[in-house]
């Protein structure tokens, strides 16, 4: 049985740790593009006023774009695979949260 001091001074947690970081990093600067860009796309379609439905699907689309060009860039064995996953996450996801702007002091934000 491995105890907890053995797990913690092992070579293979320092190790373990450093990954998280490097899977960390590589993750913001592959989402964050997408990520401004939804940001700014919602509050443009906000100020429309247009449909939940429509702010739903125009939102999902740009999130699967986003989620397609990253694992094109990224490449390997399970790009199909992952993008599909992802995709479908997406989508069962959008299905759980409304989608309305903020009213502060009669402005829409």
């Amino acid at each position: 049985m491995i105890t907890y001091d053995a797990v913690i001074s092992s070579k293979l947690m320092v190790d373990a740790i450093g990954i998280f970081f490097l899977f960390v990093t590589f993750g913001l600067f592959f989402a964050l593009p997408t990520f401004i860009q939804y940001i700014l796309t919602f509050k443009r379609v906000i100020k429309r006023g247009m449909s939940i439905l429509t702010v739903k699907l125009i939102l999902n689309m740009l999130a699967i774009t986003g989620t397609v060009l990253t694992f094109l860039i990224v490449k390997g064995s399970m790009t199909e695979l992952l993008i599909i996953c992802y995709s479908s996450a997406l989508i069962v996801g959008s299905l759980f949260y409304r989608v309305r702007p903020k009213q502060i002091k009669g402005q829409t934000i």
